[in-house]
């Protein structure tokens, strides 16, 4: 308990941020700016990023900054300190150094411990310039020894529009695991999210999209399941997406991991990227979608 009460008087020293609504939700001022400039618009930027864990928060500051205007973020791959997987957890200090001067609501889940570094817990993260009025996650179906979920959240953009917003992190890469077990995941997560058919739908993350090196399963084969098998569930791909776009890079190798789809919203809705980012061996993607009732 005294180890807990000194991280969140740390938080609170370093900057401003209040819990609301529910566990795990927390108000984040950073800066002096303020929400208003980001009301009474007729369209909404929605962005995805894997941080690997900010290991230089700098960097994913500059990055970050660059894309100032970036509504609502789905992060993947946030290190925290507390050590309680799922469960309420004090706000890590790192979303103080990396995101844009602001009003942030901020719903953030600690859930997987990583095997080198014991002290740490991996986690997910949805930040939003408009108030996430109900959050929630859920488990993936998942084979490896990392624990997957997604995090759903309700955002209150206007009285007359509400939307789900979730973010997720599929299975792994190649060699370990195939489009099977990515698809099962996928299917589980379109399953639950089939209450909700009749609301605005925007789901960011990782899917992990690179084929498998066993199964001679190429990247482009598999990103081309993933679209149809989301389009066959009214959940649809962003336009215009270059046929060299990447989200990953390792050595030589470019990679289209991250993904953005849309259900119940106008489309088509524009690709964008920072291929230029330092922050994490992914880069951020984003779009901008219309604002319709």
């Amino acid at each position: 308990m005294r180890l807990i009460f000194s991280i969140l008087l740390q938080c609170i020293v370093i900057f401003s941020y209040t819990p609301i609504l529910v566990a795990n939700i927390f108000l984040l001022s950073v800066g002096n700016d303020t929400v208003t400039e980001y009301e009474n618009r007729n369209y909404l930027n929605v962005g995805t990023y894997n941080l690997k864990g900010v290991g230089d928060p700098e960097e994913v500051a500059r990055d970050l900054s660059q894309l100032g205007y970036i509504d609502i973020w789905g992060f993947q791959e946030i290190n925290s300190k507390y050590k309680n997987k799922l469960q309420p957890s004090p706000l890590p200090a790192i979303f103080s150094k990396i995101l844009p001067s602001g009003t942030w609501y901020t719903y953030f889940i600690p859930f997987k411990e990583k095997p080198i570094r014991q002290r740490v817990v991996e986690g997910l993260a949805i930040v939003s310039r408009f108030p996430i009025i109900h959050a929630d996650w859920i488990y993936l179906e998942h084979s490896e020894k990392k624990t997957r979920i997604a995090l759903l959240t309700w955002i209150d953009i206007s009285d007359e529009i509400k939307l789900v917003f979730v973010n997720t992190d599929h299975e792994m890469t190649v060699p370990f695991s195939s489009f099977k077990e990515r698809k099962s995941q996928m299917l589980f997560l379109l399953n639950y999210l089939s209450k909700y058919k009749d609301q605005q739908i925007i789901i960011v993350g990782d899917f992990n999209t690179a084929g498998n090196l066993i199964t001679n399963k190429s990247m482009r084969k598999e990103i081309y399941l993933t679209n149809t098998l989301m389009k066959e569930n009214d959940f649809y791909p962003l336009s215009n997406i270059p046929h060299d776009a990447f989200s990953f890079r390792v050595s030589v190798k470019k990679y289209l991991l991250d993904h953005i789809f849309l259900h119940n919203i106008h489309v088509p809705a524009a690709w964008y990227s920072l291929p230029n980012a330092e922050g994490s061996d992914h880069i951020p993607i984003w779009t901008k979608i219309p604002l319709t009732p």
